[in-house]
């Protein structure tokens, strides 16, 4: 108890000293996290026990002997090893070793008040390296120092495993959802059985395209194929660094590495700040983009209409009216864009009412609603959107769209009423649109300046997403092949999904899967889509298809938005999915085995395959 106050003591002088220099520097939430992680843990983590030494023969103190000499010369801060940048490598082995020989005279020692010094010794051997390189990385003005200062905090926050304890932590909790992932397959697979089907996915996929769970697996093992050589190359890139960064030539790329230094990767070679691509993206900007898109595509405009008495559920939700000038109204649309408690706390689209016809001269207008969660409200001028919050209210305005654009006889098949390898088209067609230059210029402007978002700035966005791409894509893979396995099995009565899904891993990932932990089993779209998490992946080639042929020309031409809507926007559910897509992009549909799968040819050649 009185080593955990000290620790407390210990990170609250850490928390209260580090952050404002952070804001300071005009550092992010997340840079600021960052930069603290390695300080934060290193006092809890640093019950790694060790040896207790006399004061003067402390880690401290014997780092500090030169300076104990007037007139001798010294290192930074008074440490004789840091003379040099080249020093904080030297500062970190000693620091490790120190820390070693101490874990061993600790655990040697029966409960006595010697741990706690033995302890809080380690905690001055680490710390002094920690506080140190974040001193000299926040200020010093030579470069090389800020490097090897930066190498020291990241083999210090190596040795102290933070990284790969969270990773196991968060991947192995609950494990009571083992038993209940189990419940629900068991429970999928009886189903089917009642259905007349084999197992779950042949009953969930029978309706799609696909029309059977081979051809959907087919299509995830040729995708893998094609992927699986540039994600190799990339996995070889970030060990390369994380060897170099670390100075460890034999050092191992873990699964808990890959967020951390691909981030890394991407921030310094592109430069990009999270607060600078912000200040273009005001989300009053970005609604007026979505109303660019609408007029420059369709004709069509979005005015605000008023609600009647009881109609809406929240003062912040306004409604939309989207207008043709032939037309008339084409359908209503709700906006819900700000977090507050006890909302839906993702973003998506809701469809409220479908379209129908309801006589030979009236049409029944479709209604949806478009769900976010932005930081703000409407009487705030501040509210600003980093480019994943863009991308993804695009993707949901093309859920939008399609429901408003979709002209159906019946509501059944209005807008987003399709099957489900067709649903997400839209959505992953119009998150190229949230990365065009051509479309970002006409509403992403600086809010101070006024400026249009700089071409050379977008060009970096758009090179930072296409660095990892393969990685991203192998993921996403690996992710459908848990899903259609999970529930394509015939027998499922001793399936060990922890071993299932690790043996998938190592043949279609280039990581390594780590024991004791089960991932898939907070994997929230097994229970979404069952048996059809793959969807994305034919939406994404087809959206991939559709770009490229018809839109990427002239993005915001009408002649783009009448093919859009004319030939894919306003059937709906309607007319069937494969022919639809046959008139529409021809061979960018193949057929196979009975069902039918994209051509991968436009994804590939976006990400040089």
């Amino acid at each position: 108890g009185n080593f955990d106050a000290l620790i407390s003591r210990r990170k609250e002088s850490i928390a209260i000293s580090t952050p404002a220099a952070g804001r300071a520097k005009g550092k992010s939430p997340s840079e600021m996290f960052s930069a603290l992680k390695p300080r934060r843990w290193a006092a809890r983590l640093l019950v790694y026990p060790s040896r207790a030494f006399s004061a003067s023969n402390s880690f401290y103190a014997s780092s500090m002997a030169a300076a104990e000499t007037v007139g001798v010369e010294t290192g930074l801060y008074g440490f004789g090893v840091l003379k040099t940048p080249e020093g904080f490598r030297r500062f970190v082995d000693e620091a490790i070793q120190k820390s070693g020989e101490l874990v061993t005279y600790i655990s040697q020692l029966p409960p006595s008040m010697e741990i706690i010094r033995a302890m809080d010794e380690i905690s001055d051997t680490v710390c002094s390296v920690i506080d140190s390189a974040e001193l000299c990385r926040n200020t010093h003005p030579d470069r090389e120092y800020v490097e090897e200062a930066n190498k020291a905090s990241m083999r210090i926050n190596e040795y102290l495993h933070v990284r790969k304890q969270a990773y196991i932590k968060g991947n192995s909790t609950p494990h009571a959802n083992l038993i209940v992932l189990d419940k629900l397959i068991g429970a999928r697979h009886e189903l089917a059985q009642i259905m007349g089907c084999k197992s779950y996915a042949e009953f969930a996929i029978r309706p799609n395209m696909a029309a059977s769970p081979d051809v959907a697996m087919c299509f995830l093992l040729n995708l893998s194929k094609s992927v699986r050589c540039k994600a190799d190359e990339e996995f070889n890139i970030i060990r390369e660094f994380k060897r170099q960064y670390l100075n460890q030539s034999g050092a191992d790329l873990e699964a808990w590495d890959e967020t951390y230094f691909t981030g890394m990767m991407k921030s310094s070679a592109y430069g990009l700040e999270s607060s600078v691509l912000s200040s273009y993206f005001s989300l009053s900007g970005c609604l007026e983009g979505l109303k660019v898109l609408v007029q420059a595509l369709f004709g069509a405009t979005f005015y605000q209409v008023p609600m009647a008495p009881g109609e809406s559920w929240h003062p912040d939700v306004v409604k939309l009216s989207l207008h043709h000038p032939q037309e008339g109204d084409l359908g209503f649309l709700y906006l819900d864009l700000y977090s507050r408690k006890g909302k839906y706390p993702g973003c998506a689209h809701f469809a409220v009412r479908g379209g129908r016809r309801a006589s030979e001269t009236e049409y029944q207008l479709p209604v949806v609603a478009l769900v976010c969660n932005f930081v703000g409200s409407p009487v705030s001028s501040t509210s600003r959107l980093n480019h994943f919050d863009v991308e993804t209210l695009f993707h949901e305005f093309g859920h939008a769209l399609h429901s408003l654009l979709s002209r159906t006889d019946y509501q059944h098949f209005s807008g987003t009423r399709v099957v489900l390898d067709i649903a997400e088209i839209p959505s992953n067609l119009f998150e190229y649109y949230a990365w065009d230059y051509r479309v970002l210029k006409t509403f992403a402007r600086h809010e101070t300046t006024g400026d249009a978002i700089p071409e050379k700035l977008v060009k970096a966005m758009n090179d930072s997403r296409k660095r990892f791409s393969a990685t991203e894509l192998q993921r996403q893979i690996f992710y459908s092949l848990i899903d259609l396995k999970l529930f394509g099995a015939q027998n499922n009565d001793s399936m060990d999904t922890v071993s299932m899904v690790a043996d998938l891993k190592q043949q279609h990932t280039s990581w390594n899967h780590v024991e004791g932990t089960h991932w898939h089993t907070r994997f929230s779209h097994l229970i979404n889509y069952g048996a059809g998490y793959y969807s994305y992946l034919y939406a994404r080639c087809f959206a991939a298809t559709i770009w490229w042929d018809i839109c990427h020309e002239d993005p915001l031409s009408p002649d783009t938005g009448t093919a859009l809507r004319e030939k894919f926007l306003k059937h709906g559910g309607a007319k069937d999915p494969v022919n639809l897509l046959k008139d529409f992009i021809g061979d960018g549909i193949l057929s196979c085995n009975g069902g039918s799968i994209p051509d991968v040819s436009s994804l590939c050649r976006e990400m040089d395959l």
